[in-house]
Order: structure tokens, then C-alpha cells, then sequence
């Protein structure tokens, strides 16, 4: 743990906190899901749509809706059941802030990234 003591105050020999191996159990299945839909869409683009073409689009664009957009509210509830899990109070009162920070910076600057390079790869944005 971070600072010293374990959160709470008091040492735990449980393992009640957020493990690094779930962020892999929990990214390995939404990584598998958006491979076997990418295998999915590449069957589709070189089979015309093949059978049920229509039917299977939409399926497969709902389902993609919904996986990408559970990933985004899951992965955020793991990282700060991670971070609490791993901080003390006072590590937390520290450092929060700087995280914050950086993941709003990380998300200005990585959206406006293609609106920069746009210009310079031939593209549009």
C-alpha cells in the first residue's frame, strides 16, 4: 500500500481490495468481445452482408453500443476501487487531485488530436 499504513488504519490480510489481476480478467472479456465482433464485421464487409445481413448489422451495432459503452463506465468504477483500495486517506488527499487532473488533460488533448493531424495525414475531421 501507499503511505505506509492500509486504508482504514488498520492492516488487512484479506485481500478485500481491487487486485491489479481483476483489470485483466475484466479487459481480457470486453477484448475478446470487440475481436470476435471486428472477425464479425470483416466477415460481413467481404460477404456482402452474407444472410440475415440486415438483421445481423443491427444486432451486431446494438451490441457494439452497449459493449463500448459499459466498458467506459466499468473501467473507471474498477480504477477507483483500485486506487481506494490501494491508497490511505491520506495518500488519496494527496495524490487525487493530480489524477484528475492528468485523465482531463489526457481527454482534451487526445480528442482534439485528430482535429490537429488531420491537416497533415490528407484527412478531414
Amino acid at each position: 500500500h501507499v503511505g505506509g499504513e492500509s486504508p482504514g488504519g488498520s492492516d488487512r490480510d484479506g485481500g478485500s481490495g481491487v487486485t491489479p489481476l481483476m483489470f485483466y480478467a475484466v479487459g481480457s472479456v470486453y477484448v475478446h468481445f470487440l475481436a470476435a465482433a471486428a472477425l464479425d464485421l470483416r466477415g460481413l464487409a467481404r460477404d456482402g452482408g452474407g444472410v440475415g445481413g440486415d438483421r445481423h448489422r443491427i444486432l451486431l451495432g446494438y451490441s457494439l453500443f452497449a459493449l463500448i459503452e459499459s466498458y467506459g463506465s466499468v473501467s473507471v468504477t474498477l480504477f477507483w476501487s483500485f486506487a481506494n483500495s490501494q491508497l490511505t486517506l491520506g495518500a488519496a488527499e494527496r495524490h487525487y487531485g493530480t489524477v484528475v487532473a492528468v485523465a482531463q488533460a489526457g481527454a482534451i488533448l487526445g480528442s482534439s488530436l485528430p482535429a490537429l493531424t488531420a491537416g497533415r495525414t490528407g484527412g478531414t475531421a
